[in-house]
């Protein structure tokens, strides 16, 4: 095994990657709260990021009416480097994870109905959270949100079934730990050698 796990060099000029439930879990068949909790946030943000572009663009700018250069940093490239991460990695973005996504905006409604009802200032001038208009507007962004969410969902998909590995567990799952690592997972030399190559 390499001094790198994650880069391990089996014969010159190839490489081969795993991901790090392969190398700390072993064989396990259950990957560790840490790939969970990695899935969660990328999902989170893979959804978010859209939503805050669409939001600030369409409902804060026009009442702002200034934008420096942060503005297209934060509202644009970060959405533009977040979809990347997306078609690179191979994160599974599971629709059962929508549920805690939506834990997020939802408690972000309740601070903001909160921050209103206890006499503080609406931090958005476009949802006062006081009158029939937010009642509306909260209701669109839960749908845009949604979408949102099955955008980035479909776009793993069909990043998956791009990348996929005919006869070694047909897109989603990517090859086997075997094919990665051959001494980890009790693979034989075989099997590494048909792991991705760069």
């Amino acid at each position: 095994m390499s001094f790198f796990p994650l880069l391990t060099l089996d014969r010159p000029q190839k490489y081969t990657f795993a991901p790090l439930s392969v190398i700390a879990g072993g064989a396990s068949s259950s990957p560790p709260f840490g790939d969970h909790l990695t899935a969660f946030l990328f999902a989170l943000a893979a959804t978010i990021q859209p939503f805050i572009v669409l939001g600030f663009w369409a409902l804060v700018f026009p009442f702002a009416k200034e934008c420096d250069y942060r503005c297209g940093t934060v509202h644009g490239a970060a959405l533009a480097l977040t979809y990347l991460d997306l078609l690179c990695n191979k994160i599974t973005i599971s629709g059962k994870l929508l549920k805690l996504v939506l834990l997020y905006p939802l408690a972000w409604l309740l601070s903001q109905v909160w921050w209103i009802y206890t006499d503080h200032q609406p931090d958005y001038q476009a949802l006062p959270m006081d009158d029939w208009a937010s009642l509306g507007l909260t209701a669109a962004s839960a749908l845009i949100f949604c979408g949102s969410f099955h955008l980035a969902r479909w776009l793993a998909d069909k990043r998956d079934a791009r990348w996929s590995f005919p006869g070694e567990g047909g897109g989603r799952e990517g090859p086997p730990a075997s094919a990665y690592f051959s001494g980890v997972s009790g693979g034989s030399q075989a099997a590494a050698s048909s792991s991705i190559r760069f």
